[in-house]
């Protein structure tokens, strides 16, 4: 027998993917506390799917530059990585490629 969680309108509560939640937690905290050089949305129709813009800080060969990328996040964030990509030509990395990172999806330590 299944049993149901019931709100107090009586329909079935239904809980936002874990996901969808972070990132939404997310977005609040960079509106909140914006990073040096960086800003980053989500798309307005898919909070799965960011685009970033690095400034290129003072004191660097990058400097002057804007460097846009893309944040694919999958359903099981943060249980799994995103997967990072440079839109932007750079000079360090490919464009329109998976970025191999500790933080992306492409390096897994478990192999």
């Amino acid at each position: 027998m299944e049993v149901k969680k019931m709100s107090s309108s009586g329909s079935s509560a239904r809980k936002q993917p874990t996901a969808i939640s972070r990132m939404k937690q997310d977005y609040m905290r960079l509106k909140r506390d914006p990073l040096p050089y960086i800003t980053a949305e989500p798309l307005p129709n898919n909070i799965l799917e960011w685009h970033y813009v690095v400034k290129g800080p003072e004191d660097t060969p990058y400097f002057g530059g804007y460097y846009h990328g893309t944040l694919l996040f999958p359903r099981e964030f943060p249980f799994k990585p995103p997967s990072i990509y440079m839109l932007t030509p750079n000079g360090r990395f490919k464009t329109n490629t998976r970025l191999c990172l500790s933080i992306s999806d492409l390096l897994d330590p478990l192999q």
